[in-house]
């Protein structure tokens, strides 16, 4: 779906809470690019370690847009530039040392850009190696051995691929490693939980020859 304009709908916890439930309060929405044309396929991450810093990552004519806000989403800055007019397909986490990770396309590439400052800049993207990916979804979590934290991604070559990394403090992220034919699909998301369990879904290529999968 495209918009005139990216927004950014900040929601705040209540005062109210119950056994069950909690209250959300939604505040207005904010033009965070304040650009001209259409911005779509938005993504966000929160600080683990600074919840006041937020990194913000969408689709646009003009390339991947990449925002920052050092005061929980009142104020909006651009971020340093990491791509090129072929950037989209964006996809964010976090970590518990302060990294943030963005995972996008150039030119059907997947590339990872580390953040160690909320997205106010990033680092020299990692290219992962093989062309034609699609959508590189990424999920960050416990990682497998006790001090890291896992970051899983899963885009579409001609057959699924899973992307995977560690993290062990701020900016110590090791090399990531592919495994490829992971299965015919696209649009794959990923989830890490306790202990480093890793969940995959992937859409597949039909089902009984009505509709995708």
């Amino acid at each position: 779906m495209r918009i005139a304009h990216l927004t950014l709908l900040c929601a705040a916890l209540g005062a109210a809470f119950s056994s069950h439930s909690q209250t959300i309060t939604v505040g207005a929405n904010i033009n965070v690019t304040k650009l001209t044309g259409s911005q779509e396929e938005t993504a966000i991450a929160i600080s683990r370690t600074n919840p006041s810093l937020i990194a913000l990552s969408s689709n646009s004519q003009s390339g991947l847009v990449t925002r920052f806000s050092g005061n929980g989403g009142s104020t909006w800055s651009a971020s340093n530039s990491i791509s090129t007019a072929g950037g989209y397909d964006s996809w964010m986490g976090a970590d518990k040392f302060g990294n943030i990770f963005l995972s996008y396309q150039e030119s059907q590439v997947t590339k990872i850009a580390v953040s160690t400052n909320g997205g106010a800049s990033y680092a020299a993207p990692i290219t992962i190696a093989g062309g034609g990916a699609d959508h590189p979804e990424m999920a960050v979590g416990p990682g497998l051995t006790a001090g890291t934290q896992s970051i899983y991604l899963r885009d579409t070559t001609t057959n699924s691929r899973i992307i995977s990394g560690t993290s062990s403090g701020l900016g110590a992220v090791s090399a990531f490693t592919v495994q490829n034919n992971q299965g015919a699909g696209n649009f794959g998301s990923s989830a890490v939980g306790p202990g480093g369990r890793t969940a995959f879904t992937v859409m597949g290529t039909g089902c009984g020859g009505v509709g995708p999968a």
